[in-house]
């Protein structure tokens, strides 16, 4: 129920920046749209993920981000 209701929010705020560039002239709305869709289905994979996969890699994931960092 969190998630539809947080889903819903995000389609309004979407809908009322639509709205402001109607006004503006601009297209925020539609790289906020692409953007929003983007990370929907990157959470879809995220949540797909079995846990255990992810605790082998944690490791190597924790290795590769110190050295991008150094």
């Amino acid at each position: 129920m969190a998630a539809l209701a947080t889903l819903a929010l995000c389609a309004v705020a979407v809908e009322n920046l639509a709205f402001t560039d109607s006004l503006m002239g601009t297209t925020y709305h539609r790289t906020q749209t692409i953007w929003f869709v983007i990370g929907l289905a990157c959470a879809g994979v995220v949540a797909a993920v079995d846990p255990v996969y992810v605790r082998r890699l944690a490791s190597v994931g924790y290795l590769a981000l110190v050295v991008l960092l150094a």
